[in-house]
């Protein structure tokens, strides 16, 4: 226990010095669109390279950056290094993707959130129309709805898509869409992972896929990993997946590459 907890102070007092020393990089997953199967959409992900500990999950620092006050740095710092990935990405890319960023709970609370953003959007000249902000539905469930509309009301202000991450893992999912401005709707990789062996997760899977099809909601569903589940997905009318069976988060040199084979790929076909 002694030795647990002289590591989690150790790894507290590294994040505050970690961004000075460049220790962070972010990574990039791709968001497939059903029917064309081109990447029209990519999520940020932030990783850490510790210099003793090598690469430590998301999992792992995430919740002690939220603990120790360090996450609002960390996630500007997100914003601003994707954003100008993202307006590299564009000069290449036609249609433009959508990239999107997960923001936490004290993010979301901080009070400044809005201005910092806006000031990253300006800084890099992206298009607000592209760019996406995921909040956690367990996050959305537990803040008192009073409380996080106004500020999801002042991001959508800005043009940018707001989305509603690990829907079906929280409380209130279908609440949170009638009161709050959600135009993203990502489909929890637990209930992917348990639909060709769970009858409740498959009609709840198919209830949130038809969303997509009935109303201006556009959904993700996220974990896809199989080709029974790429199957139930398509068929289901799910608009967009994302998952390890159309690749893990890379660093932006190898999605750069993957990104230009598949122009090329357009090319010729043109």
């Amino acid at each position: 226990m002694g030795a647990a907890i002289h590591a989690g102070e150790k790894l507290k007092n590294d994040l505050t010095t970690s961004l000075n020393r460049d220790e962070f990089m972010v990574h990039y997953q791709p968001q497939v669109q059903i029917g064309t199967w081109r990447i029209a959409g990519i999520e940020a992900l932030v990783r850490w390279r510790h210099p003793e500990r090598g690469f430590v999950r998301a999992d792992d620092f995430v919740p002690t950056a939220i603990k120790n006050g360090t996450i609002e740095a960390l996630g500007r710092w997100v914003f601003h290094t994707a954003l100008t990935q993202l307006r590299d990405w564009q000069s290449i890319w036609s249609p433009p993707m959508t990239m999107a960023f997960n923001l936490s709970g004290p993010e979301l609370m901080s009070g400044d959130i809005v201005e910092s953003i806006a000031h990253a959007l300006s800084d890099s000249g992206v298009d607000p129309a592209f760019v996406e902000v995921e909040c956690d539905d367990k996050v959305l469930s537990s803040i008192e709805t009073a409380k996080i509309r106004p500020v999801l009301e002042r991001l959508a202000a800005l043009d940018l898509r707001i989305a509603i991450d690990d829907f079906g893992a929280g409380a209130g999912s279908l609440m949170q869409l009638r009161r709050l401005p959600i135009s993203t709707v990502k489909i929890d990789r637990s209930l992917v992972d348990g639909i060709v062996t769970n009858a409740e997760d498959e009609a709840l899977v198919k209830a949130v896929a038809s969303l997509g099809r009935s109303t201006r909601y556009r959904v993700v569903a996220e974990g896809v990993e199989t080709d029974q589940q790429l199957g139930f997905l398509r068929d289901a009318g799910c608009n967009y997946l994302q998952g390890f069976y159309f690749g893990p988060a890379v660093p932006g040199d190898l999605m750069t590459s993957r990104l230009e084979e598949q122009r090329d790929r357009t090319l010729v076909a043109v």
